[in-house]
């Protein structure tokens, strides 16, 4: 429910949700819930406050230690290049895309590649790329779009086509693109068209 929240744009419930769900946790000895909790946490604040997401992550990190948990890690890795990004520190970014690769190299704990983590590491590369001005940032937001489509991730989708429009490189009108996202519901890149900023523009990861 809270990362539902954080998609539509409802960030305040999403926090107030994830406070919820750690003192759950914690209470029920829930270890990887506790975890997942903070992260979340994190996903709400990166954008109003960088220091506080640094700290639940911290926190998340601690209790992982030598924790064999590998999905979480992922994520943890994720929300560092985030928070990152959030502070134009695009070393530290790359370096925990290539920690999150890493770790997906050198394990048996999935089945089968993790597409959707691996897309939104496309994206974080991506828009790293998009807030520096460079000039392959119109090839990699295609390519997270690629790698978004086939799993049915629609909303992420929508928000690739938003970040491709701040960078001037979308087929799709403004109008038109405006209206589909009104229509699905994805307040998120409705308030990024209708600003039009083109600094950091925070993914909420699902």
């Amino acid at each position: 429910m809270a990362e539902a929240r954080a998609l539509s744009g409802d960030t305040a419930e999403a926090l107030k949700l994830a406070r919820e769900a750690q003192r759950a946790f914690e209470r029920n000895h829930n270890f990887q819930g506790s975890i997942w909790s903070r992260l979340l946490q994190s996903d709400c604040l990166r954008e109003t406050s960088w220091r506080q997401a640094t700290r639940l992550v911290k926190e998340a990190r601690r209790r992982l230690e030598k924790r064999r948990l590998t999905s979480a890690r992922a994520r943890l890795y994720l929300e560092e290049a985030e928070i990152a990004r959030a502070r134009r520190r695009w070393k530290c970014v790359m370096q925990a895309i290539a920690d999150f690769r890493n770790l997906l190299q050198n394990t048996t704990s999935f089945k089968k590649p993790p597409l959707l983590l691996l897309a939104h590491a496309a994206l974080v590369e991506a828009e790293c790329a998009r807030q520096r001005r460079q000039p392959q940032a119109t090839r990699l937001l295609k390519a997270a779009r690629r790698a978004y489509s086939p799993i049915g991730a629609r909303s992420f989708v929508a928000r690739v086509d938003v970040a491709l429009v701040l960078t001037g490189k979308n087929k799709k009108s403004h109008s038109r693109l405006l209206k589909l996202c009104r229509a699905a519901g994805y307040e998120l890149e409705v308030a990024r068209l209708e600003n039009a900023k083109s600094g950091f523009y925070p993914i909420h990861f699902v």
